[in-house]
């Protein structure tokens, strides 16, 4: 049923300001602005929107700048115009539960928000997220999006959301202390894409490598060399990519019919290397003659940091130890040695999140995109099983 709107409920949109010094074009910002009415439950689906010079009036615009924002949102199925009576809202997009709404239409032209967990000046010196939002920059840029960055916590979601209501976001790697955050943006249907993360019950969309098949391709490869004792190296529990790989490891290792030492499974503590009590009980294990013959490192400095230690203690790799790691940044390509490792699909992860953001159709609520393994020369047959 179509319900007229009452004249009082401008007022919505005149707690909107039209920003002069941004270089998103004014129409796109009133469509913007329009859009996040329709989406936020203010003009629900049935419902006359106001007249186009009073949204002119309102937002400080012209109105054939009004009319642009209105006839493109018809255009996408947002409205639908009816001669001699008005324009109404006829679907609500952009939501983020893909089960209930559609998310058929693309959102041009739009603020896109990336929420990282750590200070939005340390991006530069971050690879992996450096090399997310080039793939998103790359994939939004037919759609004239804004890209900004902030440092947002799970605590602060909800609030910061109520402040940017016609923005997208996409956040990048929320750690366990964020998923409450998440669960609340999905309660309140705003559009936000999970990357890097794979939290379960959220009920938001989301984009991330396959952590778990990417540990099996890995232990695939060293028991298919002959590798029976294996250990795992790993760090900052509170991520679920950490998760994912240790279940994936043990899963693994079950599946390729071998046991886990549960002394060989160690957090080091530290994602950029090795905190120094567990190096000691590490350099121990490396001592012993029972030392496992391989190690998985799940993260690219943990894994450079047990390269290191093991040479200094006088073990060649990959002879007498084979090292597969995950990633591979600049940093260890120029390091002296080669690292085996698993590759997350980065660029196609920053595109799909992107997508789904945007609402460009073909994406998938739930996506786990397929590592790869890279043979860089740090694995060999172990020593023990070598032929003489």
């Amino acid at each position: 049923m179509i319900v007229d709107k009452m004249p009082g409920e401008l007022v919505a949109l005149s707690k909107q300001q039209i920003d002069s010094g941004s270089p998103l074009p004014r129409h796109a910002q009133v469509k913007a602005i329009l859009l996040s009415a329709v989406n936020s439950g203010t003009w629900e689906p049935g419902t006359k929107i106001p007249a186009e010079t009073d949204i002119a009036r309102v937002l400080k615009v012209s109105k054939m700048t009004a009319n642009r924002a209105i006839t493109d949102l018809a255009s996408e199925g947002v409205l639908v115009r009816h001669l001699g009576r008005g324009t109404f809202v006829k679907n609500r997009v952009l939501q983020s539960n893909t089960r209930d709404h559609d998310r058929s239409v693309v959102r041009s032209a739009a603020i896109l928000r990336v929420v990282t967990s750590g200070p939005a000046s340390d991006v530069a010196d971050n690879e992996y997220l450096c090399s997310l939002l080039l793939a998103i920059r790359t994939a939004v840029s037919p759609y004239e999006a804004v890209i900004k960055i902030s440092q947002i916590t799970g605590c602060e979601y909800t609030s910061a959301f109520e402040q940017l209501p016609s923005e997208s976001w996409i956040i990048i790697a929320p750690n366990r202390d964020d998923v409450e955050g998440l669960r609340a943006l999905s309660r309140m249907h705003r559009n936000a894409v999970v990357l890097g993360a794979s939290w379960p019950d959220t009920g938001l969309p989301s984009v991330d490598s396959d952590n778990r098949g990417g540990v099996a391709l890995a232990i695939e490869h060293l028991a298919m060399l002959g590798h029976t004792s294996i250990g795992m190296l790993y760090a900052d529990p509170d991520t679920s990519n950490t998760l994912d790989r240790v279940s994936g490891f043990y899963s693994a290792m079950k599946l390729a019919g071998l046991s886990v030492n549960q002394r060989f499974v160690l957090d080091a503590h530290d994602d950029m290397g090795i905190r120094p009590d567990i190096q000691s009980e590490l350099a121990r294990i490396l001592k012993s003659s029972e030392r496992p013959t391989a190690w998985l490192a799940a993260g690219p400095y943990v894994a450079m940091s047990l390269f290191d230690l093991a040479t200094h203690l006088g073990l060649e790799v990959p002879h007498d130890l084979s090292i597969i790691g995950f990633d591979y940044p600049t940093a260890l390509a120029t390091a002296s040695s080669s690292l085996s490792t698993v590759c997350q699909p980065l660029n196609e992860m920053g595109v799909a999140a992107a997508r789904l953001a945007m609402n460009v159709p073909g994406g998938e609520p739930v996506c786990k995109m397929p590592c790869s393994l890279a043979l860089r020369g740090s694995t060999s047959v172990p020593c023990s099983v070598v032929k003489m």
